[in-house]
This record gives structure tokens, C-alpha cells and sequence, in this order.
């Protein structure tokens, strides 16, 4: 955890974030084809995104983060999309996981973070796994699909429904470190190649309470987290934040095909010259 004072000296302005974003464009274009080869972004994207410091965005304070508002996170978004699409893709779900931390018990984010500030956690958020009680909290098990950019991240959130007598219980999101669940390689499509958006598959893993958010807290944009994270960011509700995170990497991508197309049009004669 770092003091409040020492983290806001060194915050940046998010025009100094999104001009880092910019400059990774020319980079992200040029692995694009190796990113599609290896079905996953490179592990040297990621480090240039982590070193331009992109997923502290949305990271509290108090864990190394800049709590920016979100306008400046989708235009680092779009940015990362022009160069390419899958990098924008994973970057608009995994960029966003810190907000979400933000809203979990404070005991959850310092399993997570208190280690090493820069982890990062990927998800899949449809109620694929049975949870059963157990003491201290549930026994998780189930396969969640689309888990982009997996590979990179140390945790996962996953959607369950809590197994409670005479039937279930209200959907929730478990929070669970990598030691705990497999990383099946099922993503070989025709689009979007480079987000690994593989399985994931649990068997038993206990999780404890605190590291357990009922669904309808996370879409109203409330948690635990509240209680040590003040930041009017952490007041805002699911759908303003997770959908635009799906959807603004596709007009990123829209304008670097646009700029691409614009730049080769310059480049030739018109006819009858």
C-alpha cells in the first residue's frame, strides 16, 4: 500500500496517459501480425502498457492507482485500438478490473495487490459456476468461457450462483487467484485472435466471504470497497463502465482502418495522369 500524499505527487495528468497511449500505436500495429500468430497480446505489449502505467487507471489510490474519470480511460482505449484491436479489446476488460477490485472487500484487494501493485486480473462474469457453503465462505467449481487476456493476469474474477438450501442463491462474483484454477486453450477463432480469450475451469476452490460480490451491488456500483475507497469513481454503476469497455475498442479500430486506408489512397496516381 503507498501513502496517499506520495501517490498523488506522482500521478500524471491523463493527457500525459493518453499521449503514452498514442505512442504505443506505431508498436501495436507492428506486432499485430504476431499477436494473431500467437492467439494472445505479446508479453512485451503488456509490459509497455504496464510501464506507461495504462492499468493503473482505474486502480485506487491507496494500491498505486490514479483513479482517473472514465472519459480518460476510453480514450486511452481507443488509442490502443488504432494500433490493435485485440490489444483494445483486453484493455477495455482488463483495465477495467481494478474498478471492480475497488468495490470488493479491502482484505480481497490486499491479497491481490499487497505483494505486487502491477497484477492484473481477468474475468468471466456469467453465472457458469456452483458455488456450495462451506465454512468461511464457498466451495467454487464450474468453466467460465472468454476469459480475455487470461494469460497475463494472477487472478479471476468469475459469475457464480450460491447452491443454498431449497435452491439458489443470488448471483454473485467470486474473486479467485491463479493457483486455483486451470487455463484451458480453447480460443481459435476467425476474429479478435489475439485477446486469448480461453476457458477456465474450476474444481473445490474455496473462496472466503470477503472475497465474494453479490451481482446487483457490482451493477449498482456499491461494495464493501467503499468503506476505505472514497473516490466518486467507485460510485459509478456497472453498465456505465463494463459496456462502453466492450464496445469502444471497435471504433478505435474503425479509425486506424480508416487512417490505413486514407494513407494508401495518398499514396497512389490518379488515373489518366
Amino acid at each position: 500500500m503507498h501513502g496517499t500524499d506520495d501517490i498523488k505527487s506522482t500521478v500524471p495528468a491523463p493527457a500525459e496517459l493518453i499521449a503514452r497511449a498514442r505512442a504505443l500505436i506505431p508498436g501495436l500495429a507492428v506486432r499485430a501480425a504476431k499477436a494473431e500468430e500467437e492467439r494472445r497480446i505479446p508479453h512485451e505489449t503488456i509490459a509497455d502498457m504496464q510501464a506507461a502505467g495504462l492499468f493503473r487507471v482505474f486502480q485506487p489510490q491507496r494500491w498505486g492507482g490514479y483513479e482517473m474519470d472514465p472519459a480518460s480511460y476510453f480514450e486511452i482505449q481507443l488509442a490502443l485500438a488504432e494500433g490493435c484491436m485485440s490489444t483494445g479489446w483486453v484493455y477495455g476488460v482488463v483495465g477495467l478490473h481494478p474498478w471492480l477490485m475497488g468495490l470488493f472487500d479491502d482484505r480481497a484487494a490486499r491479497e491481490v495487490w499487497g505483494n505486487d501493485d502491477t497484477v492484473l486480473i481477468c474475468s468471466s462474469l456469467v453465472p457458469a459456476g456452483t458455488a456450495v457453503p462451506s465454512p468461511g465462505g464457498f466451495r467454487l467449481s464450474g468453466r467460465w468461457k472468454f476469459a480475455s487476456g487470461c494469460e497475463h493476469c494472477g487472478w479471476a474474477f468469475l459469475g457464480g450462483v450460491p447452491a443454498v438450501e431449497g435452491g439458489a442463491g443470488e448471483r454473485s462474483i467470486f474473486l479467485v487467484p491463479r493457483s486455483d484454477y486451470a487455463i484451458e486453450d480453447t480460443w481459435r477463432v476467425s476474429g479478435l485472435k489475439a485477446t486469448g480469450s480461453h476457458d477456465i475451469a474450476v474444481q473445490g476452490a474455496l473462496v472466503p466471504d470477503y472475497r465474494r460480490l453479490r451481482w446487483i451491488d457490482n451493477f449498482n456500483g456499491v461494495g464493501p470497497g467503499q468503506v476505505v475507497n472514497k473516490s466518486s469513481l467507485y460510485r459509478w454503476i456497472f453498465g456505465q463502465i463494463f459496456f462502453r469497455g466492450v464496445s469502444t475498442a471497435a471504433l478505435g479500430a474503425l479509425k486506424g482502418m480508416l487512417d490505413a486506408y486514407l494513407r494508401y489512397g495518398s499514396a497512389r496516381g490518379a488515373r489518366g495522369r
